[in-house]
């Protein structure tokens, strides 16, 4: 009997979710599961995704803990400990994730965790790159008397010490140069190893494989858009408001397109977020194609890319593609995108462009360029933790060792 790999995932798990986490990769080698939380975490939540199964591997879905418990024990009797493997892809976002973080342990088997989300947590201005959990920045958080964010922040450091103490060394965490401190810190009685972002570790796949067939057959760039304001969903968790018109938003992306279109002479292909399948874009954006779930393959071919902002920069930085960050007055109002972005295009060394003003935007243009030294360092230190292997190969290897 194969052991297997349990995979615990927070939201509606689709096509784009198995890519992500490569699970082609343990097919030949595990049984695969997965269990989707996303009911317990959130009714309202589960409410915005569709349910359907587009994975071809078997999915359950739980309405209360003690059926869950009840698939934990049946899993634990066929395979035994020592044969099953929990991928826990959770973040630490309150007490429900907490929980499952801990009976979870109810296996007692090894548990891989990923920490290595392929962005900067902080800016690298002056080619720094500061952890956000070192000793400092902890001291300076203490005396910032934003209360509600210092006690986010002591939830976030209680639920980690909390889940490796428990875990121990059966837990191992899979993360990046620049987190590999901080992660020792945060679980200090657990197990963690050098690994890769998802897109960093499907590009090593993805580079050795790759054939000289290119999805468009004319010169292009790429739009890789989110999933707002086309849909809620990740709102209810972030505790964001959407500050987008979708009317507006769709003219000024089209007016943008136009415009460069016309200046530089190459077409807008747009990738849509996956969690916006099914949604009518040919309406939006007529005259432009649409391709889901190939974005590496897209902008690894391309002139350069468009995003708010975007872990798919990893594949312009790997494929040394130029970068352009867009805003809107609208998206200026949102100020957890407004922290968030300016990390990004601030550690990319880019500024953003105002797509509605036609200044900033033929400013843009005419600098489209890119900084090799800045994208090198980026992708050492948020995105490559191990250049030669995939994140399969090295989580197999913790698991047989």
């Amino acid at each position: 009997m194969k052991p297997l790999l349990l995979v615990i995932w927070p939201w509606r798990f689709k096509k784009f979710d198995e890519e992500k986490i490569q699970l082609s990769l343990y097919e030949n080698e595990f049984d695969i599961e997965v269990n989707d939380m996303c009911d317990l975490l959130s009714t309202k939540l589960a409410l915005t995704y569709k349910e359907f199964n587009e994975s071809k591997y078997p999915i359950y879905c739980f309405k209360s803990y003690s059926n869950w418990l009840r698939r934990l024990i049946l899993n634990k009797k066929k395979y035994n400990s020592k044969n099953i493997l929990v991928l826990f892809c959770l973040p630490n976002n309150g007490i429900k994730y907490l929980l499952i973080g801990i009976l979870i342990n109810i296996l007692n088997c090894k548990i891989i965790r990923f920490d290595a989300p392929g962005v900067s947590f902080k800016s690298d201005k002056n080619n720094q790159f500061s952890d956000p959990n070192s000793y400092g920045s902890v001291l300076r958080n203490l005396f910032d008397f934003n209360l509600f964010d210092y006690l986010n922040r002591l939830l976030y450091y209680s639920q980690t010490y909390i889940l490796s103490i428990i875990s121990r060394k059966r837990l191992c965490l899979l993360t990046v140069k620049s987190r590999i401190r901080s992660i020792k810190r945060l679980y200090p009685f657990s197990r963690a190893t050098l690994g890769s972002s998802n897109d960093y570790s499907r590009s090593i796949i993805f580079r050795k494989e790759k054939s000289s067939n290119s999805l468009i057959n004319y010169k292009y760039c790429v739009f890789v858009d989110s999933y707002r304001p086309y849909i809620k969903g990740d709102d209810l968790i972030l505790g964001q408001k959407n500050t987008l018109n979708l009317n507006l938003w769709v003219k000024q992306l089209n007016f943008y397109f136009d415009y460069i279109e016309k200046k530089i002479g190459v077409k807008t292909v747009i990738a849509p977020h996956p969690k916006t399948k099914g949604y009518n874009f040919s309406e939006l954006f007529p005259s432009r194609d649409l391709i889901y779930d190939k974005t590496e393959q897209l902008i690894s071919g391309s002139e350069f890319i468009i995003n708010r902002q975007s872990t798919a920069i990893s594949y312009a930085m790997i494929y040394s593609k130029p970068i352009i960050f867009i805003l809107t007055k609208d998206l200026m109002k949102d100020s957890i995108h407004m922290k968030s972005a300016s990390i990004l295009w601030e550690s990319c060394g880019q500024s953003p462009t105002r797509i509605d003003d036609i200044e900033d935007i033929r400013k843009s243009i005419n600098s489209l360029s890119y900084n090799a030294s800045i994208y090198k360092r980026y992708i050492d230190m948020h995105l490559s933790g191990s250049i030669d292997k995939s994140n399969p190969d090295i989580i197999k290897e913790i698991f047989y060792k």
